[in-house]
């Protein structure tokens, strides 16, 4: 599964976009999770974007992320997951 979306390397530039195309990956990878794919957030391949971009055809493009998504080959639990209480803090009005 693909998804392709182009944007102008201008608006790549603003705090914003990188904050909204974070929370769109997310919602993808928690959309894909609900329907019991699975996903990886692939953010390290920016380093090597003007090969990705080649490789998708798409030399003067941009992207944010680079998103597998797919079935497991292999289960997994997921990470150990620590009690609510020591990650939230409540504070008093």
């Amino acid at each position: 599964m693909a998804f392709r979306f182009s944007i102008s390397n201008e608006l790549v530039k603003t705090r914003e976009q990188f904050q909204s195309s974070a929370a769109a990956v997310e919602n993808l990878l928690l959309a894909a999770t609900s329907l019991g794919l699975a996903t990886v957030w692939l953010g390290i391949l920016y380093l090597i974007k003007d090969d990705v971009l080649k490789f998708l055809g798409e030399p003067k493009g941009e992207f944010m992320a680079v998103v597998p998504v797919g079935h497991a080959a292999t289960s997994s639990r997921g990470p150990q997951k620590q009690p609510l209480e020591m990650k939230v803090r409540y504070l008093d009005r």
